[in-house]
């Protein structure tokens, strides 16, 4: 099912801003450090545009999560019984939004959807609220959802309404909710991971948390480009350079394998290997930890 959804469905972590090494190995993320204090007047909008439509997948931390082992838990889950204290709020309610996306796919690949009825419903009242409604078939998941139905349906109706969402608001004026959604998706995703490294701690989940470093540069460049054209996102985006510092002490490293030709589609295609290696500290990790939740449980309801 990874591969299949990896394939054919997954949105991948943004790659064309991730610095590429020229030796055997390269510290990465230095150079969307250097681009920080340049977002605002040197990002091109198509740039800014693309790492918030990459940023992260609904299902790709779930998948993680299950293939190395570590059980679900719903005590990491937003709440859906306080939509009403953040659905007056435009910035809140795309912010959620991205959040309970997040939710929804680490329930649906662990096939625990007993619960997923109420959150179908909270993301059709916030997507209602900002009146992107029409891109999301909530009731065919509902129906799916009720009726114990196909997961792999399930995981695809969901994966494409927000995608649909996403290439809603970039056409339509709204890159900034676009942006917010993104953040809460991305922050959620990290919350989820360091909760879980507190119960489950395996130097692979330490090593994708420190991954995120890569990630979170790039999604605070796109931020500081949009923040120009909606402020609100600034307050944000001040709040996520706070994790960032934390991210500083992590050092991410690429090697260079051997390139590997290989057939696809009656096609000869050379494949690049590469290995990372993430080194975080434990006292690292505990302050990414303490951060992500304090500012997550902000804007999450």
């Amino acid at each position: 099912m990874l591969k299949y959804f990896s394939l054919f469905f997954l949105v991948v972590a943004v790659v064309s801003c991730k610095p590429r090494a020229d030796d055997d190995s390269e510290a990465a993320g230095d150079d969307a450090l250097l681009m920080m204090g340049k977002a605002e007047t040197e990002v091109p909008r198509y740039v800014a545009e693309g790492i918030i439509s990459n940023i992260s997948s609904l299902l790709e931390e779930a998948f993680f999560l299950k293939q190395i082992g570590v059980p679900f838990e719903k005590k990491h889950l937003a709440a859906t019984t306080n939509v009403e204290r953040v659905s007056d709020s435009e910035l809140l309610s795309a912010f959620n939004l991205g959040a309970l996306g997040l939710n929804l796919g680490y329930m649906s690949v662990y096939q625990q959807i007993a619960d997923l009825p109420h959150y179908l419903e909270t993301i059709s009242v916030l997507s209602g609220k900002l009146n992107i409604d029409g891109q999301f078939d909530h009731e065919r998941l509902l129906r799916i959802a009720r009726n114990q139905g196909d997961i792999d349906s399930l995981t695809y109706f969901s994966l494409h309404g927000y995608n649909r969402l996403n290439e809603y608001m970039l056409k339509n004026s709204k890159e900034h909710l676009s942006a917010l959604m993104a953040t809460g998706l991305f922050l959620e995703g990290l919350y989820l991971l360091t909760q879980v490294a507190q119960l489950h701690h395996t130097d692979d989940l330490a090593g994708r948390i420190g991954e995120q470093k890569i990630m979170l540069n790039d999604l605070l460049l796109a931020m500081r480009f949009f923040q120009n054209e909606y402020e609100p996102l600034k307050d944000i985006a001040d709040e996520l350079e706070k994790i960032q510092k934390e991210f500083r002490d992590v050092e991410i490293t690429y090697e260079m394998g051997e390139p590997e030709t290989v057939e696809k589609d009656g096609r000869l295609v050379i494949i690049q290997n590469e290995k990372s290696r993430v080194d975080i500290s434990g006292e690292t990790l505990a302050r990414i930890t303490a951060n992500t939740e304090k500012i997550r449980n902000q804007y999450v309801f």
